[in-house]
C-alpha cells in the first residue's frame, strides 16, 4: 500500500493531520464536478457560517479579503481578493459574476479545487525553508536543512517548535519514510505547506495492472472505453453463472444475460420485462463503479480510515503494529494505538497477545475477510483461528513478503450475538449513501454469521449465513445458506451452536445514529458499505467497503436501488448512451 495518498493531496493531508491542522494552512473550502455540477464542501468555521454554496464562497472572498486557489495536488496559486466592490483574479479586476464565472469556469473538470488562507510570498516578512525529515525505521524521526542559511534570522525557540513539530507529525504517521516539508514563516508563527514524500511498504505494479494499462494506451489512447473495459472484467463472471447455476434453465439465463442480469437475478428480484426497468443489472452496477470521487482511496486498506476518522477511533479497532515491507523484507512499525513500552521486534508482539489474550491479523488490504487470523494467547500457548501455533510458524505468517498484516485489537461481540456464533466476528453490513451528495441515509442491511467453515470471518461465499435485516427496526430474520454458488437454503438455527438466528440487533436506533454521524463526517464520499460489529459498549466497523459488492443473497432495498438507478442515469448520460431517465437498456455503444 502507498501511504503518500496520505499528504501528496491537500484533502488528504488535512483529514489525515487533524490533530496538526493549527500548523496548516487553514482550507476554507474545495469543490469538484459531481452529476455534471459543481459540488462544495466548507471546511473552515467561517465556510461554514458563510454556507456551502458558490453565493457561500464569494461571500467569504468577501469577507476575507484575499484568498488562494489551487488544485489539491498542485504548487501554483492564484490570489483572489476582494475591494472596494470588485474582485481582483490574479492581475484582472473583475465584477462579481464575472469572477464567478473565472473562478467555476470548467464544469467538466477532473480536478478538485481549494481555496485557502493567503500567505504573501512575496513580503519581506515572509521566509520560506525546506526541510528534510528522515524516519527510517519509524520511531527515529532526524530533520536537516535543504540549504545552509535555511534558519538564519528564526529565532532559536521557533526552530525548536518547529523540530518539534515535524518529529511528532513524523511518529504519528510512522509508514511514511521521509518527508520534504515547505515551511512558511512569519515573524513568530509558521505553517506547513507542502510536502514530497517516500513511503515504507511501497508495492510494484502488479502484472494485471501493467497488462491493463498497455491494454488500454494501445487500442484507445484517449482514455479506455467504458463499454470494453467491463467486458473484460465481467464476462468471466457471466460464463461461471451460466456453468454453476443448475436451477435456472437455459432459455431465461439467456434472457438475463441479454439485458445484463446473472441468472439468479431471476428470482431474486422476480424479473420480467416490466420490473427489470426498475432494477440495476449486474452489468450496470459494475459499469457504475465508481460512485465515490478520488478520494475512495482512503477506503482502499484498513489503516488510512483509522487517521481519517480519528473523531471516532472507539468506534473502530485499535491498531498496534503494522508490518511494513522495506528492501524486500518485512519490517514491524508501532502504530498509533500500542501500548507505552513495547518496542518492534517480535517478541514485543507476543507480549501484546498475552496481555490482550486475543488480537486480530488482517492483510492491510483486500475484502471478504481473506487472509484474516484470530491470534490468541491462551493456557501457555499460541494459536491462530483456533489452532495451536509456535511462535515459529507465527513468525513465518508475519516475515511473509506477499502480505503486510495489520496487527489490531479482536472485536469483543454484543453478548447476545456471541450467542449465536463466537467463532468469528458478526457483523451487520450496511449500505449507506448520499443521493444529494451531502445527506446521508441507510440503504439496506443484512446480517452475517460464521461457521465452522468459515474461520475466523463471516463470509457468506465462504459458508457463512446470510440473513435479511428490516433496517428501521434492527429485526434480523430469514437466515439462508447459499448451495453452488446460487441454491439458498433455509437456515433458521445456526449448524454448529443450534441457536435461533432471528430476532432484534442491540442497540440499534444508536448503531443507525452513529453510522449516521460517521457518513456524514466524511463529505468526500457518497457510497459505503460499512462492516459493523456490535459491541456491549457500541459498536467497531472492521471496514468500509468503498464499493460494496451487488448481494448475492439479500435484496436492495426501493430506496438503494432508486438512488443507483439515479446515478446510472447521470453516468449514462456523460458517456451518451441514454438520453432521458426512465428509458432504461442494456448499454451500447453510442452513435459515432
Amino acid at each position: 500500500m502507498e501511504y503518500t495518498k496520505w499528504v501528496n493531496d491537500k484533502i488528504s493531508a488535512m483529514r489525515v493531520y487533524k490533530p496538526f491542522a493549527h500548523f496548516f494552512r487553514e482550507i476554507h473550502y474545495h469543490f469538484y464536478v459531481r452529476d455534471n455540477e459543481w459540488h462544495i464542501i466548507a471546511n473552515s468555521e467561517n465556510a461554514k457560517h458563510s454556507g456551502d454554496t458558490i453565493d457561500g464562497v464569494m461571500a467569504l472572498i468577501k469577507k476575507q479579503g484575499i484568498v488562494s486557489l489551487k488544485t489539491s495536488t498542485g504548487d501554483k496559486q492564484r490570489q483572489l481578493s476582494y475591494d472596494n466592490g470588485m474582485f481582483n483574479f490574479d492581475d484582472a479586476e473583475l465584477a462579481e459574476e464575472f469572477a464567478i464565472e473565472s473562478i467555476f469556469a470548467d464544469i467538466k473538470s477532473e480536478e478538485v479545487f481549494v481555496i485557502s488562507e493567503h500567505i504573501d510570498f512575496e513580503s519581506s516578512k515572509t521566509k520560506v525553508i525546506k526541510l528534510r525529515a528522515s524516519n527510517t525505521l519509524g520511531d527515529n524521526p532526524t530533520i536537516t536543512s535543504e540549504a545552509d542559511d535555511a534558519w538564519e534570522g528564526v529565532p532559536m525557540k521557533l526552530k525548536e517548535e518547529i523540530i518539534s513539530v515535524i518529529s511528532s507529525l513524523c511518529l504519528y504517521t510512522p509508514l511514511i519514510e521521509s518527508y520534504l516539508i515547505t515551511i512558511a514563516i512569519n515573524d513568530s508563527e509558521f505553517k506547513l505547506l507542502d510536502f514530497e514524500t517516500d513511503v515504507l511498504g511501497k508495492k510494484k505494479e502488479s502484472l494485471d495492472l501493467k497488462f491493463k494499462k498497455g491494454f488500454a494506451k494501445v487500442f484507445y489512447p484517449d482514455g479506455f472505453d467504458p463499454v470494453l473495459d467491463l467486458n473484460t472484467r465481467v464476462l468471466p463472471r457471466f460464463i461461471k453463472d451460466l456453468t454453476s447455476n443448475k436451477e435456472t434453465d437455459l432459455k431465461d439465463k439467456l434472457w438475463s444475460y441479454k439485458y445484463g442480469y446473472l441468472s439468479f437475478r431471476l428470482a431474486q428480484y422476480e424479473l420480467t420485462e416490466e420490473t427489470r426497468q426498475h432494477v440495476i443489472s449486474d452489468f450496470e452496477y459494475k459499469w457504475l463503479r465508481h460512485l465515490n470521487n478520488k478520494y475512495r482511496i482512503w477506503l482502499e486498506d484498513k489503516l488510512t480510515i483509522r487517521y481519517i476518522l480519528s473523531d471516532f477511533k472507539e468506534c473502530l479497532p485499535e491498531y498496534y503494529y503494522t508490518v511494513a515491507l522495506k528492501e524486500g523484507k518485512n519490517r514491524i512499525v508501532k502504530l498509533v494505538d500500542c501500548p507505552d513500552g513495547l518496542g518492534t521486534s517480535y517478541e514485543d508482539i507476543f507480549k501484546l497477545v498475552e496481555e490482550k489474550k486475543i488480537l486480530a491479523l488482517k492483510p492491510d488490504e483486500g475484502t471478504h475477510g481473506i487472509g484474516f487470523f484470530k491470534f490468541t494467547y491462551e493456557n501457555q500457548k499460541y494459536y491462530l483461528n483456533d489452532k495451536e501455533a509456535s511462535k515459529g510458524e507465527v513468525i513465518l505468517l508475519l516475515n511473509d513478503v506477499r502480505n503486510q498484516y495489520v496487527i489490531t485489537e479482536f472485536i469483543v461481540m454484543h453478548p447476545e450475538i456471541a450467542a449465536i456464533y463466537q467463532g468469528s466476528v458478526n457483523t451487520v453490513r450496511l449500505t449507506v449513501f448520499k443521493k444529494d451528495g451531502k445527506k446521508p441515509q441507510i440503504g439496506n442491511g443484512y446480517m452475517r454469521f460464521g461457521t465452522s467453515k468459515t474461520g475466523g470471518v463471516d463470509n457468506v461465499s465462504a459458508g457463512g449465513v446470510s440473513a435479511d435485516l428490516d433496517v428501521e427496526s434492527g429485526y434480523f430474520y430469514n437466515p439462508v445458506m447459499m448451495q453452488n454458488r446460487s441454491k439458498l437454503i433455509p437456515t433458521l438455527h445456526h449448524p454448529d451452536t443450534g441457536a435461533k438466528m432471528e430476532g432484534y440487533l442491540p442497540n440499534w436506533e444508536k448503531v443507525k445514529d452513529q453510522i449516521l454521524k460517521i457518513a456524514e463526517a466524511i463529505p468526500e464520499l457518497e457510497y459505503f458499505g460499512f462492516d459493523i460489529a456490535i459491541t456491549p459498549d457500541g459498536i467497531k466497523f472492521p471496514e468500509i467497503n468503498r464499493y460494496p459488492d451487488f448481494p448475492k443473497i439479500n435484496k436492495l432495498t426501493p430506496v438503494t436501488m432508486d438512488y443507483l438507478l439515479h446515478k446510472l442515469h447521470h453516468k449514462k448520460k456523460k458517456h451518451g448512451y441514454m438520453d432521458a431517465i426512465g428509458k432504461r437498456s442494456i448499454i451500447k455503444l453510442p452513435k459515432r
